[in-house]
């Protein structure tokens, strides 16, 4: 009686510790963003022109073919925005994994980010104040 006991108790734990991440694999962890990522396409659906983007949070940073341009996500809640490998706007971020949202400080405000795709080097957000959608690939 004891060995089968044990035998479905082992069973519940190891079916309930499979079924929390059967649920819960899909929300993005911050840690995983922690590195330098190159800005390989914007795409905003109310602007022919993509090589500067209107949202306030890219806006002063070109993106064109010959300039590299490029966010860094520290581990301290910190991201840089390179151009040209120099530094061009500075912030703090965090990520609301359960609403699988970033959000980055611009001046004295977050403006979220949505996360839509992430795979091992590639991650699109969107960004829903002005319809911009922003693929990156990790460096």
């Amino acid at each position: 009686m004891n060995k089968a006991l044990l035998f479905w108790g082992l069973i519940c734990m190891g079916g309930t510790t499979i079924s929390c991440k059967w649920f819960s694999h899909d929300k993005p962890d911050s840690k995983f963003l922690i590195g330098r990522w190159g800005f390989v396409t914007i795409a905003d659906s109310s602007k022919v022109d993509t090589t500067k983007p209107s949202s306030g949070i890219l806006s002063s940073i070109p993106i064109k073919d010959s300039v590299k341009t490029s966010l860094e996500f520290k581990t301290d809640s910190s991201y840089v925005i390179y151009s040209k490998e120099q530094p061009k706007k500075k912030g703090k971020y965090y990520v609301d994994s359960s609403a699988k949202t970033i959000y980055i400080q611009t001046d004295s405000i977050y403006k979220p980010l949505q996360i839509k795709e992430i795979s091992d080097s590639t991650v699109e957000l969107y960004l829903p104040e002005d319809s911009s959608s922003v693929h990156l690939k990790r460096e």
